[in-house]
């Protein structure tokens, strides 16, 4: 059944999470937590963040990093669901949630216009839609609210890290069609804003479309684009955080023992095989 593009499934709320795929979960926590000043958000998890997740053979960590929840997924089993995706992909952002109203009334309508969808989880309420249909990004999509999400006014204090961060900016993709990829997120999100990628901290972008879904911004860039393509499978390239103090980044990322692969005077990006192997842009507030 062809999927009908014409008419938006569901209305986003706020991004659910960011979700990181990491070698060392513990190693992890404890570097977003000193270097970006992340902090563990108020659900039971281990002395190290870990929760046990036997469905994907691995563990997560759920933090909040300035602006959005983050989860970070760890592997214990090689031939888990993390573990093969670190063996395909490295790592990196490996999927992007959005609270949305009714759960199953959205995925009862993708169904019946042709998505197939995967990892439906009745507990944890959410479920992903499968990447052929979004040009490869990985989307989740739950009713359900994490506790201590100080978007709705009582919960954990954003604190700062080694590293001073603002905020958390957007998430950096690279797709086959441009045109194709906004269309996707169009049809399941009524209201996404789509514009040429371009702002005052970092310029205009050619070849990139900034795509606002609810409070938070994913930027599509073209395959041979600005940004090179990830590995393995993923579409998702990096992430930008905003800094108040760009002049002063430099010092504190030595510091941290974070090096840097190319910078101007409006952009950074880090070394990933010194942080963690993630790739990570910085901006100015």
């Amino acid at each position: 059944m062809a999927i009908d593009l014409t008419a938006p499934v569901t209305q986003p709320g706020n991004c659910h999470r960011i979700a990181f795929a990491v070698h060392d979960l513990p190693a992890a926590v404890r570097w977003f937590e000193d270097v970006l000043g992340a902090v563990m958000l108020p659900i039971p998890q281990q002395a190290d963040g870990a929760v046990e997740s036997e469905a994907d053979g691995g563990q997560i960590a759920v933090m909040w990093l300035q602006s959005v929840p983050i989860v970070l997924l760890g592997s214990t089993q090689t031939d888990g669901v993390i573990g093969r995706y670190l063996a395909a992909n490295g790592p990196g952002v490996q999927s992007l949630a959005w609270e949305i109203p009714d759960m199953w009334r959205t995925e009862n309508l993708l169904r019946a216009n042709g998505c197939k969808i995967v990892g439906v989880e009745i507990e944890g309420r959410h479920f992903f839609v499968h990447p052929k249909h979004t040009e490869g990004m990985l989307l989740e999509y739950t009713d359900d609210v994490l506790p201590g999400d100080p978007r709705r006014g009582n919960g954990v204090t954003p604190r700062q890290g080694s590293v001073a961060v603002s905020s958390v900016v957007r998430v950096n993709t690279v797709v086959p069609d441009l045109d194709a990829a906004v269309a996707a997120l169009r049809y399941t999100f009524d209201g996404v804003v789509s514009a040429a990628a371009e702002s005052a901290v970092d310029g205009a972008v050619d070849g990139a479309v900034d795509v606002s879904i609810g409070d938070f911004v994913v930027r599509l860039t073209a395959v041979g684009g600005p940004l090179d393509a990830p590995q393995g499978s993923t579409r998702f390239h990096s992430v930008t955080l905003a800094v108040p103090d760009f002049a002063a980044l430099p010092a504190q990322l030595a510091a941290a023992g974070i090096g840097v692969a190319s910078a101007d005077d409006r952009s950074l990006w880090v070394e990933p095989a010194t942080a963690l192997g993630l790739r990570l842009q910085f901006v100015a507030s």
